[in-house]
């Protein structure tokens, strides 16, 4: 972790400034799916708390979300401030009590040491 850290800790900063606490959870490990009940028994979750600005979706990344056949209501910039935790898809992402779940997420490291932060495209 070197060649775009100043760029994480700018990255890191706004994000901070402008957004707020989240907490991502993710299914552990062990999940099943159920064919009794047809759906995904989760042994559990792992949670972290992130710094994330989420915004309502632009034109273009509804437009882009639409060719990839996802519906996005908002998009969200997360700060690398957890190690190498990174958001995917399928996590759910809570701020104030409202949950959205990641569709698409983006996690920008350039040099291969380090991620700057990840944008995602999150549906409520």
């Amino acid at each position: 972790m070197g060649t775009f850290l100043s760029a994480r800790n700018t990255a890191q900063k706004l994000i901070a400034k402008k957004g707020a606490l989240v907490t991502l959870s993710r299914p552990k490990a062990g999940s099943y799916f159920d064919p009794v009940t047809q759906s995904e028994v989760a042994a559990g979750s792992d949670t972290w708390t992130f710094h994330a600005a989420i915004f309502p979706a632009s034109t273009g990344t509804i437009y882009a979300a639409r060719s990839l056949e996802l519906t996005v209501t908002d998009e969200a910039y997360f700060a690398m401030d957890n190690g190498n935790v990174v958001p995917m898809p399928g996590d759910v992402v809570t701020l104030s009590g409202v949950s959205y779940k990641v569709k698409w997420a983006k996690t920008y490291d350039p040099a291969a040491d380090g991620a700057i932060f990840t944008e995602a495209y999150l549906e409520r």
